[in-house]
């Protein structure tokens, strides 16, 4: 649900507010942490589409170092 309302707003290129979803999105407590990972891959990704190899790194070491941190 979070990543289709992400690409929602990238599709209409609103990179900002998809950003900002999943910004929300990777902060949730999810049931598994597939269902984390795949958020986190999913704006990872929208980075990458959008020429962004910086800010889909930083995303991805956040991720991994925020969560294994909990």
């Amino acid at each position: 649900m979070w990543i289709e309302f992400a690409n929602f707003y990238e599709n209409y290129n609103e990179l900002e507010n998809a950003n900002q979803i999943y910004y929300k999105a990777s902060n949730l407590e999810f049931k598994s942490v597939d269902e984390l990972s795949l958020v986190v891959s999913a704006w990872a990704e929208m980075h990458i589409r959008h020429g962004n190899l910086g800010s889909a790194t930083e995303i991805i070491k956040n991720a991994v170092s925020t969560k294994s941190q909990k």
